[in-house]
This record gives structure tokens, sequence and C-alpha cells, in this order.
């Protein structure tokens, strides 16, 4: 192992401090806290990185993170990690809800998880994955994706979702296993020092608007959807522009085409349409990014106007009360 370590230290130029595997994948963790991936097949490497990622063998590709990685675990076809904020993500191939994102939609691009939990070990096994929680004094076990051969004890059906397992466990759990019919846990009153996590960003923080750059325009849409204030749809709005204006691909409706961009390089991209049109006009040049920026644009102020209405009908009706 120490000459494992000293080797992947030398060829990422950083310390590793932790080596996890997984069937045809490798993930080295370095001392600062960035997770580099080995995959030796295409399949596995699209579910984690998405399909029009550059695929290299042997070569570590970096899971992209705003923050340091702690731990991770790595699973058949997704894996997930907790950063220095105590904060679950997950990433990868989603067909047995094994992300526990509420959907089966494969995820390119880390996504949180376990939201106001507080967490302690996070464990991806073959299409399901489990985590140790702490709760009012007690350790619990959660579980999602695929529940066959007793895979999540009490939900046989699987869920994608995390839910509690009816299995109960010790507070001196320190580590946990498990594969198609078995769940091993490893209790430890002797230990060395828990790992001290850092206070969680607001969502008014400007890490937490990193996170949400870094995210794709589908996973932003769904964030979108889920949004319970206008504050917090202007936020992914934002988002949405700073991703489209500065992503790596853009996708051409018309021919289907991708063209590439290096990150943190304005699109300037017009877009020429063939032939004739219903009514006979000569052809015109669209410029489709352009139009797309200034729909979202209008989309964030008139979310701003519909803001200031808010807080002026409570100014108002306060002024009335206190008046009353």
């Amino acid at each position: 192992m120490q000459v494992t370590l000293k080797s992947a230290s030398k060829t990422l130029g950083e310390k590793v401090k932790n080596v996890e595997t997984s069937v045809g994948v490798v993930g080295f963790l370095t001392e600062a806290g960035k997770l580099h991936l080995v995959i030796q097949r295409r399949s596995e490497f699209a579910d984690i990185f998405g399909h029009d990622a550059q695929f290299r063998v042997g070569i570590p590709q970096a899971v992209r993170h705003v923050a340091k990685i702690v731990s991770c675990s790595i699973g058949d076809r997704h894996l997930g990690f907790i950063d220095e904020y105590n904060r679950a993500f997950m990433v990868g191939n989603n067909r047995k809800g094994q992300l526990g994102t509420g959907d089966r939609i494969d995820r390119s691009t880390p996504v949180q998880v376990l939201y106001d939990k507080t967490l302690r070990i996070l464990f991806c096994s073959l299409n399901h994955t489990l985590a140790v929680v702490e709760i009012g004094g007690k350790c619990l076990i959660l579980g999602t994706g695929c529940g066959h051969n007793g895979r999540l004890p009490g939900n046989n059906k699987g869920s994608v979702d995390f839910v509690r397992l009816d299995i109960k466990i010790p507070w001196s759990v320190r580590q946990i296993d498990s594969h198609k019919e078995s769940i091993f846990l490893l209790s430890c009153y002797d230990m060395k020092e828990q790992v001290k996590y850092k206070e969680r960003p607001t969502r008014d923080s400007s890490l937490h608007l990193q996170l949400l750059a870094m995210k794709s325009q589908q996973e932003l849409l769904m964030d979108f959807k889920k949004a319970t204030s206008i504050m917090e749809k202007i936020k992914v709005i934002e988002a949405m522009i700073e991703r489209f204006t500065r992503c790596e691909e853009l996708k051409i409706s018309n021919s289907g085409q991708k063209i590439s961009f290096p990150l943190k390089q304005p699109l300037h991209v017009e877009r020429q349409v063939t032939g004739k049109t219903a009514s006979g006009s000569t052809p015109v040049e669209q410029n489709g990014g352009s139009e797309e920026l200034r729909l979202l644009r209008t989309a964030v102020e008139q979310l701003r106007l519909e803001a200031e209405r808010v807080e002026l009908d409570r100014d108002i009706m306060s002024d009335q009360q206190s008046s009353a």
C-alpha cells in the first residue's frame, strides 16, 4: 500500500492519503482534498463523467468540486463523497435510484443529497448506497437504490430516496460495508480523532453559487422546479446564465452537433438557417445563444420585479396593521 501511495502521489503531483477501488475504477483522494479517478472502461467513465467527456485510459481524471473532499466511496457505476462542510454528493449511474436524488436520472456532475443531515459514513455498493447519520444522539442507517435480496432491510422494493432501514446500530459504528445480501458494521471505542467539519455555507454564500454554476442545465432546471422562494429561483437562473455563457459544450438544435469550448470563455455562436422559409423569404442569420441568454435575463428581471412587489405588499400590510 505504501508503494502504491508513493507512486500515485508522484504521478498526480499531490500527496495521496487514501485509495478507493471498485470494478475497473480506482480513486485517489489527496491531502489537498481532491479526488482523481482512473477508469479502465468507457461505459463506467461515461456513467460518472458523462458521454461527452473525453475518455482516456489510465489517465487520472479529477472530479470537479468547489470544496475539499474528506472521504469518498466508489460503487459499481456510481460514487459518493463527503466534503469539508459535512455535505454528501453523489454522481454516476442512477438507474436503480442509488444516488438518492428522488429520481432515476443519471448525473455527470456531483449533486448534493441528504440535506441538513449530520453525516458520519457514506458507502456506495453495487446498485445501492448506505449512509450513517447522527440524529438526536443516535446513529441511524439510511439507504437508497435497489432493495433486492435484503440490500435495504425493510425496503425490498427499493427506493429512489434515502429511507431509514430496519437495522439498529450502535453509536460507536465507524465503518460500514455492504454487498448483495450482507451488511457489515465495524464498531470501535478506541478510535482516532473525528473529522472536524466546517460550518455549512448558506444559500447566499459565494461557495453555494459556485456549486450551482457547476451543475448541468438539466439539474438546474430540477433545482428551479424545487425552489420555494423567488430569490432561490433568481439564483438558479443566474447559475443557468453562467453555465450557458461559460460551459464546455453547446448543443446546436438544428444539426445535433456539439461544439466544444474551453471553460471561462464566453460563447459567441451564430447559427445560419439555410433554405427558404414558409413565406419564401431569404435565409437569415440567427444567434440562438443570444436569444436564450436574453430570455434568461428577462426571466431574472421579471422575478426581481416580482420579489420587489411582494416586499412592497408586505410593507403595506405591516403599515396597515400597525395603524389599525
